[in-house]
């Protein structure tokens, strides 16, 4: 047994390093000193006091490497609990598991581990706590310790009246061979089991850490005031040793640069900036300017101009870690960037064909209607292909919205996040259909006065005809929405097979059948019909399509 303690190691580092550097999270811009750390620790030991946590009960831990995943770690074995950490690549039925298994009292966890995570899954989870911030996520019974969070600083100074002062960094005694760390296997062979070490163990790392020399060089790799930049998963056992317990208890500086560039929700403002300008300009162009579809052409482009210039001036002086480097003509990166191109052809593809199908509906349209009923039916047919692209612009402004948020999720593995948004979407593209639909039928005389005259022979036909088209409004809808969300989890096969039959096969199909079974009201209710078909196939796709409920990336290893 040694003759140190991991924990008083950590109480005097404590004490005679408060004003150094601790912990940075560079992606955030935020530095906890070791007295910061210290206080923040002693939070959450009130917390501990009030949830009723004693000496050995687990607290389990997920998230990705930051100051208060470590902050966490510390508070829970200097408090006499047990730490449970949990790799953050483990898929969610080992997560749950782990949690499970261990009897976990708290949990404490990243936002998005929190949608992947049922909580009828976890019953013995007393409360879950955000490592954003420590708020109260979920609490089983009550509301007592979701009330205390929220007002730590006045139970913090009740605590400490005087101030939280140095001599206040006092931790209990915890003797060598107490457990503090259930560190769980990867589980390769089946579910993970629990490793279970003592504060010897831990201490043991920490003092083989601290006598690692550099051959080369002759100097320890530990040394007070040294950096040490945290990459490896900390919930890993060689991680915890060396990226983070060892540092602290050389006094190091612990750095974590962890994430790409993900700004999803500004990429997202961007596009809901872009549609919203081509909606308003749409209006302006086509029924005041009296532009036809030139004007909806310039609309989109201003739109699209406007929403990509600040994204480039977001890339070129605000983003975090993404940059423009120097274009590279060797073999290696002109192959690569060929299979590049060729992959966002791929993905973007039935992007393209949407833009198709609308030329189709206009030219397969016009053809049918000249065919029934000559240059007026084509006259009042133009009002429906005028208005068309407004509306098609609507439901891809919503979809082209949420693709970042849905990619930016199906990337990372959290796909219940991404069906929530693709639900979201899909709930707002099939409102918008049903209120332009109920617009256009109530007010069919005014939309069309807008365009003709009441004299107009094309007057009477468009009046009549144009609820009957609006009434895809809804489906058409859905149809691009789920489109897209194809196209953001990498189903570009299916997204184009499926925009080629809504555009083209059924809704040539549809202009050929129709008329000759309803006469011109067929014409009208062709375009309709194409897209209730294509909502019919995707609701049974949606339903049976395995794919939605792709695993986190990493399966049961780490």
């Amino acid at each position: 047994m040694l003759e140190e303690n991991l924990i008083k190691i950590y109480e005097t580092s404590f004490r005679e390093n408060r004003e150094m550097p601790a912990l940075t999270d560079y992606f955030k811009g935020e530095t906890f000193s070791y007295y910061e750390m210290a206080k923040e620790i002693a939070k959450l030991h009130l917390l501990f006091k009030k949830a009723g946590v004693k000496k050995g009960d687990k607290i389990a831990l997920i998230g990705r490497n930051n100051p208060r995943w470590c902050i966490t770690y510390i508070a829970t074995i200097s408090y006499g609990a047990v730490i449970v950490p949990i790799l953050q690549d483990f898929a969610p039925a080992d997560i749950i598991h782990i949690i499970n298994h261990s009897e976990s009292k708290l949990l404490f966890l990243g936002d998005n581990f929190w949608d992947i995570i049922e909580e009828d899954q976890i019953r013995q989870i007393e409360a879950v706590f955000s490592l954003t911030d420590f708020h109260a996520i979920y609490e089983r019974n009550g509301k007592a310790l979701t009330k205390f969070q929220r007002d730590i600083l006045k139970n913090y100074r009740s605590k400490y009246p005087r101030g939280f002062s140095v001599n206040d960094i006092k931790y209990p005694e915890i003797p060598n061979d107490e457990v503090i760390l259930l560190n769980y296997t990867s589980g390769t062979t089946g579910y993970s089991k629990g490793v279970m070490l003592t504060v010897n163990n831990l201490t043991g790392n920490v003092s083989f850490a601290r006598g690692m020399v550099n051959t080369q060089t002759g100097t320890h790799y530990f040394v007070r005031g040294g950096r040490t930049l945290s990459f490896l998963p900390l919930a890993h056992a060689y991680g915890c040793a060396f990226d983070f317990l060892a540092p602290l208890a050389v006094f190091n500086i612990l750095m974590f640069i962890v994430r790409l560039d993900g700004a999803p929700r500004f990429a997202m403002a961007c596009n809901i900036m872009a549609a919203c300008i081509n909606i308003v300009l749409d209006y302006l162009f086509i029924f005041e300017f009296g532009w036809g579809l030139a004007g909806a052409a310039i609309a989109t482009g201003i739109g699209y101009i406007v929403g990509s210039g600040v994204m480039l001036r977001y890339m070129l002086r605000s983003s975090r870690t993404l940059h423009f480097v120097k274009f590279k003509t060797s073999y290696k990166s002109l192959r690569l960037t060929a299979r590049n191109l060729g992959y966002m052809t791929y993905i973007g593809f039935p992007a393209l064909l949407s833009e198709l199908a609308i030329s189709c509906l206009m030219v397969v349209g016009n053809y049918t209607f000249i065919r029934y009923t000559g240059k007026d039916g084509v006259a009042a047919y133009s009002i429906a292909c005028y208005i068309f692209p407004i509306i098609f612009m609507v439901y891809n402004g919503i979809i082209q919205s949420a693709q970042p948020i849905i990619s930016y999720n199906y990337g990372a593995g959290l796909m219940r996040r991404g069906r929530d948004a693709f639900a979201m979407a899909l709930g707002s593209a099939f409102a918008c259909g049903l209120a332009v639909f109920g617009f256009t039928w109530l007010f069919s005389p005014w939309i069309v006065g807008l365009f003709l005259t009441p004299d107009a022979p094309a007057y009477a036909i468009a009046v009549r005809g144009l609820p009957l088209f609006a009434a895809g409004y809804p489906f058409f809808g859905i149809n691009v929405v789920t489109i897209g969300y194809y196209q953001s989890i990498e189903r570009g096969r299916l997204a184009t097979g499926l925009t080629v039959l809504r555009g083209i096969v059924l809704m040539a199909f549809c202009f050929l059948v129709l008329p000759r079974l309803a006469g011109v009201a067929g014409i009208w209710l062709a375009v309709p019909a194409a897209e209730l078909a294509t909502t019919l196939l995707l609701l049974v796709l949606l339903r049976l399509d395995r794919g939605m409920r792709r695993p986190i990336p990493g399966g049961i290893s780490p």
